[in-house]
């Protein structure tokens, strides 16, 4: 096999930081992967972090040995190329987000990740400041949403200051839905900047009554983006609401399992997007459309690959907005979607 691109760089190794063990971290190297016909190699020059990638350590999920390297999105530039690949070349800089968690040559808490060629997305001359504030929480709205057809109605977001949030209720206004979000009250403007309609306090949302008695029109759809106590208050408001004849409320959980009789209750799939070819072909060309076209969160970054853990711990404190980390020491205060 052949493959077009680096040939050495720094030994033929790469800085990552793994997982030696529960809530434990070091920097480490590895080599730098060799890309197969139809994928890319990508030096990573910012990393996003996202909850998983905290509670997955911190609750022994989705790790299946040690080591482990985590981390699902990056934007960088493409350093080697697989044989068979058209679309990108050496120099061609791209948002990468991985949905295959298993294969760690495509984790991103690493200075260098392997990723298909038809799921890297052209950022084209975008900054990468900006760039990075897409990436997995866009997909994740967007497959939420698939299917769902344009017309009138209410749209439910529990989570609307949560970066999948603010895409998941930018996307539903784009199908001409009322867009009702539940956030923190600290976050209420922060999340009518990107066009709900109401925000809900989640902290005084004791019951699905709480919920229903601030909606005047019946929730044709839902999603849920925190956890399981939340999506079975937003399942019962579903189930309590007042609908025509025939009609079936639907509802996403990101990261709950329920089951109803009378709502239409499905898990958000990402795994789909790396395992149909076609279908995560079709959603990469739609997300390097929707990049220049959607709001994104406001961004915090921290700086150094060893500094992954700190950003870790500022998105578990739940604070609005990305968190990324640029894998050198580099001051991104400069750009334009910088915020500290």
């Amino acid at each position: 096999m052949r493959q077009r691109g680096i040939k050495r760089l720094r030994e033929d190794k790469g800085r990552c930081l793994v997982v030696t063990e529960k809530h434990h971290y070091e920097v480490n190297h590895v080599p730098i992967p060799v890309p197969m016909p139809h994928e890319i190699v990508v030096r990573n020059l910012l990393v996003g972090v996202n909850p998983v990638d905290w509670k997955s350590v911190e609750y022994g999920f989705g790790i299946h040995g040690y080591p482990w390297i985590n981390g699902r999105e990056s934007v960088g530039v493409v350093v080697t190329i697989g044989d068979a690949v058209k679309k990108f070349g050496v120099g061609s800089r791209v948002l990468l987000v991985s949905t295959n968690y298993r294969d760690l040559r495509t984790s991103t808490f690493q200075e260098f990740t392997v990723c298909p060629e038809h799921l890297a997305a052209d950022v084209g001359g975008m900054d990468f400041s900006e760039a990075i504030g897409y990436g997995v929480p866009l997909i994740s709205a967007y497959v939420a949403l698939d299917g769902l057809k344009a017309g009138s109605g209410t749209v439910l977001i529990w989570g609307g200051a949560s970066c999948t949030g603010v895409f998941l209720l930018q996307l539903a206004k784009r199908k001409g839905l009322r867009v009702v979000s539940i956030a923190s009250e600290r976050s209420h403007t922060y999340v009518k900047s990107f066009g709900a309609d109401l925000v809900l306090n989640r902290n005084k949302i004791l019951t699905a009554e709480d919920i229903l008695s601030a909606i005047t029109e019946p929730i044709v759809y839902a999603i849920d983006c925190i956890g399981k106590e939340s999506a079975s208050l937003v399942l019962q408001a579903l189930e309590l609401c007042k609908h025509s004849d025939h009609f079936i409320p639907q509802m996403v959980c990101l990261n709950a399992s329920l089951h109803s009789d009378t709502v239409s209750v499905r898990s958000l799939n990402l795994k789909k997007v790396h395992e149909n070819e076609d279908y995560g072909r079709q959603v990469t060309l739609k997300i390097e459309q929707l990049i220049h076209e959607l709001k994104p969160p406001k961004i915090h970054c921290y700086s150094g690959l060893e500094n992954i853990p700190s950003g870790l711990g500022h998105v578990k404190q739940g604070h609005p907005g990305k968190t990324v980390v640029g894998i050198e020491y580099v001051d991104y205060s400069s750009h334009a979607h910088y915020h500290k």
